[in-house]
């Protein structure tokens, strides 16, 4: 016999009705709470059938259905309770004010599952969207993040939901954690010249420091075309790359921190992103192989030697949480990077 596919369409009232109900969290326990999905309705209607059909008949056979069915959820509400609660956290990288970085972590699991878990986190004013797929032992964290203003942040909760592993429930979990947040600021080209005259924002340091004579045969790749700084004559000279002991002086720069009443904040997060470009520049380690110039960052009071790479990671988490202050910087040598005389 024909039909029309038109006529097997749910009402409309009762479609608003299940996304009344899709909507509902339910609390089970401190931290946690219970949703539904539409399979999930539709399961749980029919296991109160099956139940009251059992109850009012009295058959064993309605009874034995109907306890599988409620053990199977129950099943499955303990499996996805157990992913939330064992579910190892990833180690967010240091993010960049105003651009999006893509997360991707791979990592073991303790133990066998699958699923796909949902994670939101409240960083300042911006809330990070993380997923987490687990198939067997291993977990594949995704997302992209993306925070519009520097700071230090500390996440304290994260919110977890999951509907593994049978897709009936959603099922909600908060966990306290102390996940750190570096947000670096957005980088501010500055070119500034020292008090030898010398280019302060150059890649590779002082431009006529370490030069000798061109020899025939000299790799174009190596070449450092400039000409001898005082020389009359028209020679050319090479940037020699050759052991750590032909590198130059250790390049410092040093900043202050002081901010005049009469200039506005934007001031000192400019000073703050050309600071941070200048420490891209010497501190950077992306070639092992590649010889560097020494550098040192003074900001403020504190000391950073930017060739070691603890001391790197600590200078990038004080420039994310640099703050106005109120004592001129340390030390006398030096590019100074200073708002005092600004206004």
């Amino acid at each position: 016999m024909a039909y029309d596919p038109a006529d097997l369409k749910l009402p409309a009232w009762l479609l608003s009705l299940l996304d009344r109900v899709v909507r509902l969290r339910l609390p089970l326990a401190p931290g946690w709470r219970l949703g539904f999905t539409r399979p999930g309705i539709i399961f749980v209607a029919g296991l109160s059938g099956v139940w009251a059909a059992a109850l009012y008949s009295g058959n064993n056979l309605l009874y034995l259905c109907g306890a599988m069915l409620l053990s199977l959820m129950l099943a499955a509400l303990l499996q996805g309770s157990y992913l939330l609660r064992r579910l190892p956290m990833p180690v967010l990288p240091m993010l960049q004010a105003g651009e999006t970085r893509v997360l991707y972590q791979t990592m073991p699991l303790p133990a066998v599952c699958s699923g796909v878990v949902a994670v939101a986190c409240a960083v300042g004013d911006a809330s990070l969207q993380l997923s987490a797929r687990c198939h067997g032992r291993e977990l594949r964290w995704d997302g992209r993040l993306r925070v519009e203003q520097r700071g230090l942040f500390s996440a304290r909760e994260l919110l977890l939901s999951t509907t593994a592993p049978l897709g009936l429930f959603l099922l909600c979990c908060t966990r306290s954690v102390a996940m750190e947040v570096v947000v670096l600021p957005v980088p501010v080209l500055f070119l500034r010249m020292d008090s030898s005259g010398n280019e302060a924002g150059s890649f590779s340091g002082d431009e006529w420091h370490d030069l000798r004579a061109y020899v025939a045969g000299d790799s174009p790749s190596r070449i450092h075309w400039r000409k001898a700084q005082g020389e009359t004559t028209h020679t050319w000279a090479v940037k020699r790359f050759g052991a750590a002991g032909d590198l130059q002086a250790k390049a410092c720069l040093r900043v202050d921190l002081r901010r005049p009443s009469g200039l506005p904040y934007s001031a000192f997060e400019q000073l703050i992103g050309q600071a941070w470009y200048w420490v891209k520049q010497h501190g950077e380690h992306e070639d092992a192989g590649a010889i560097r110039q020494p550098a040192e960052l003074i900001l403020g009071a504190r000391h950073f030697d930017l060739a070691d790479a603890v001391e790197y990671q600590s200078a990038l988490r004080a420039i994310a949480g640099a703050e106005p202050a109120l004592q001129p910087p340390a030390g006398r040598d030096g590019l100074l990077l200073s708002l005092i005389g600004a206004d």
